[in-house]
């Protein structure tokens, strides 16, 4: 445990450095990739524990349940905008700042499916695109998003899948490139909820201004919403949950006759 510590430790000032510029690359060669991955265990590791005393204080089941599971959007509104996070709902907000797809992924049995929600809200894809850094391509964010959905008909729990959000405030060439590929993504999410039967929230459609950006009205540094971009979004999940759980029941219906 100790040698892991160190090691870990190791690695987060290598790569505060390599940030930084302080260290050439080609001291590391190719050890840089490996430096990269264990970071991204490093990153997984704490995201995991992040939910895990809290998780074991809620009561197993509780009826009407809902878990908005995703990144920073969702972490935000179930912690910043706490009092404002769909007040006198039995709603939970497992969200974690600067997760990427394959990290929801690691963590939906634990902070999704063990809780025994009556549905799943899932926003996810956002730092998949704006931190191409960790190049996380469309096939991955599609399979992962794919992973999550079929976790959680396993568990048969219903899905709200959500549509990412527009981005702003980025240069011309990256604004450009990140819309291209959220409106790709997004298309993907759609035509993958017809398919599946799933409920589909289209947060994009009701945020984005006639650029494609995250209207300024709606956030302050053009990926996270405010108030106002959350007072948008609210009224659309609850939609999507109750277009799920009635498609749910439905179901139910259909299997016991």
């Amino acid at each position: 445990m100790f040698h892991h510590l160190n090691l870990r430790k190791t690695i987060r000032t290598l790569a505060t450095f390599l940030v930084s510029g302080c260290l050439i690359l080609s001291i590391f060669g190719d050890n840089l990739l490996l430096i990269r991955r264990e970071l991204r265990r490093s990153e997984a590791h704490d995201n995991l524990t992040r939910y895990q005393a809290i998780n074991r204080l809620i009561p197993p089941y509780v009826e009407g349940r809902v878990i908005f599971f995703g990144d920073s959007i969702t972490d935000f509104w179930a912690t910043d905008e706490a009092s404002k996070f769909f007040p006198d709902k039995p709603y939970v907000g497992r969200g974690i700042s600067g997760e990427s797809t394959d990290g929801m992924v690691t963590r939906f049995q634990q902070d999704v499916i063990d809780l025994h929600p009556s549905a799943v809200v899932i926003l996810a894809g956002t730092n998949d695109v704006i931190l191409p850094e960790r190049h996380i391509g469309f096939t991955q964010t599609t399979q992962n998003i794919t992973s999550m959905v079929t976790m959680a008909h396993r568990a048969h729990i219903p899905v709200v899948l959500c549509s990412i959000l527009p981005v702003s405030h980025f240069s011309p060439s990256q604004q450009f490139a990140y819309s291209k590929r959220i409106n790709t993504i997004n298309e993907w999410i759609r035509r993958y909820a017809v398919q599946e039967g799933l409920s589909y929230v289209d947060y994009y459609s009701a945020m984005a201004d006639k650029t494609d950006s995250l209207k300024d009205s709606l956030s302050a540094d053009g990926v996270h919403p405010n108030d106002a971009g959350y007072g948008v979004m609210e009224p659309l999940a609850e939609r999507g949950i109750e277009r799920a759980i009635k498609q749910s029941d439905a179901h139910s219906s259909i299997r016991t006759k």
